[in-house]
């Protein structure tokens, strides 16, 4: 499963009455809306922002975890909490893949 490539950005939208952010992509191409629900008390412009960084923060975690193993202190023991930030980037990253095809 592959995702519309980055960058993605978020912009604020007022289109035949109703409000909220448009994720874009590539060429200011739609990939997702966010609608304001009157009275939501969500917020909405950083859920957008967090949305619109999704291809960002993919490719940081997978380059994290493709280098972060050969990371030790200096007397060569592993560095303290490393392993378990790896397998929650690991666990991230097939959230936002899926399955393995």
């Amino acid at each position: 499963m592959e995702h519309t490539p980055g960058p993605w950005r978020s912009q604020w939208s007022e289109t035949l009455g109703i409000t909220g952010y448009d994720i874009l992509g590539p060429d200011d191409v739609a990939i997702a809306g966010i609608c304001d629900m009157v009275g939501s008390p969500l917020p909405l412009e950083a859920n957008a922002k967090l949305i619109a960084s999704a291809p960002s923060l993919l490719e940081a975690l997978e380059e994290l975890t493709e280098y972060s193993h050969d990371w030790h202190e200096a007397d060569g023991s592993p560095i303290l909490g490393l392993e378990a930030a790896n397998r929650m980037a690991r666990d991230a990253i097939k959230k936002a893949k899926g399955p393995a095809q």
